[in-house]
């Protein structure tokens, strides 16, 4: 925790435990943390539990720990639940009769050295099994300089080949190209710059709960995006205009400034894509594969789009994002079922990361009409 969050502010929670057995004894360590030091922190994680194994610990973090166990032991003990349990266990995993008796007599006397000669004995580095969760394309290049011999799974947990991270772009393919051939699937140059307003209404659940995901943009960079829950109203909205932004939830209103006001004023168009055709930050910069299906990938600043090489419709965007408590994260949006409105092909099902998986399904959607300056205050 101390190392990966407070030393390199990596994570904002980084944890571990033991699980005892008479069969077989468990130590795990979990973490959150980017991709793009998801090799560092395996690195860091090793060294603790190699330390551990050679450096006496603080009397100090011995004494906290021993509080720990002692306070929950004693806490626990008073509810009958506990008592059954421990009378179990003493049955089950041949513990000595007077086991819990001792209990914290026996806390007690563990030792600096005590610690280190079970970590020795039992916290082996060499012979652990790393479980890593991430995209290809960023994780696997620190990661192969590790040396550590590294396995492939599919999300199913079976085996499966090395994936290939990224692959090159055939020659003539550029970022205008990609540009070009979205705009054309979708309905045409002609036909997407009529578009002055894009609105639509989405129903999800969010744990269980109904929700209705509002949104509403123009040209001249306004935005509204609204979720509401039932029984509660609206949750969460942000707003874009003329004057600046701002966000809310539950109630709690705060401006937005800066690099994400600037970021928001950019994104809040029909079609990013009319813009990107003349950024010069928007760059090809090869081909991913997102659900199964192959795209290209352009990408600027924080935010990647993906463009499915075949339909040449955008099928996914990325974005880099930094949470309250200062951990990083990369947030997806995946777009499907695209359907025709007014000549224009829109993705009818949206599924997005806002801290919790959001699958959308589009159930109302306008172009140049169901928006008003009010939608935007």
């Amino acid at each position: 925790f101390l190392n990966l969050r407070e030393a390199h502010g990596w994570t904002y929670g980084a944890y571990s435990g033991i699980g005892g057995s008479k069969y077989v004894g468990t130590f795990a360590s979990s973490t959150s943390v980017r991709n793009a030091v998801t090799d560092s922190a395996v690195a860091e994680i090793l060294n603790e539990v190699k330390k551990i194994r050679t450096d006496l610990v603080s009397e100090e973090d011995l004494k906290n720990a021993k509080a720990k166990y002692v306070g929950n032991f004693v806490m626990q003990i008073e509810k009958p639940a506990t008592v059954a349990r421990y009378a179990l266990l003493t049955r089950t995993q041949n513990l000595p009769a007077d086991f819990y008796e001792n209990y914290i007599k026996n806390i007690n006397a563990v030792t600096p050295e005590d610690v280190r000669n079970a970590a020795k004995k039992f916290f082996s580095a060499d012979n652990a099994r790393i479980v890593i969760v991430g995209k290809a394309s960023d994780v696997l290049p620190g990661l192969e300089k590790s040396g550590i011999p590294i396995q492939y799974f599919d999300k199913y947990g079976k085996p499966a080949e090395k994936p290939v991270a990224t692959k090159a772009v055939p020659a003539g393919v550029t970022a205008k190209t990609v540009l070009d051939n979205y705009i054309k699937a979708v309905g045409g140059e002609k036909a997407v710059k009529a578009v002055k307003s894009i609105a639509t209404k989405s129903t999800g659940t969010i744990q269980g709960r109904p929700i209705t995901f509002t949104m509403k943009v123009t040209s001249d960079h306004k935005q509204l995006v609204d979720i509401s829950m039932d029984g509660m109203g609206s949750v969460m909205k942000q707003v874009v205009n003329e004057k600046g932004g701002y966000s809310s939830q539950m109630g709690q209103k705060e401006a937005m400034e800066g690099e994400d006001l600037a970021d928001a004023k950019a994104s809040a168009v029909p079609f990013e894509e009319l813009g990107l055709l003349t950024n010069a930050e928007a760059k090809l910069t090869g081909i991913e594969k997102v659900n199964e299906a192959e795209a290209y990938v352009i990408r600027k600043g924080k935010t990647a789009y993906f463009y499915d090489t075949k339909t040449g419709l955008k099928i996914a965007e990325s974005s880099d994002e930094e949470g309250p408590n200062g951990e990083k994260a990369v947030m997806f949006r995946y777009y499907s079922d695209y359907k025709d409105v007014k000549g224009i092909k829109l993705p009818h099902r949206i599924v997005m990361n806002i801290g919790v998986e959001l699958d959308l399904t589009v159930t109302e959607a306008k172009i140049n009409e169901g928006v008003t300056a009010a939608d935007f205050q």
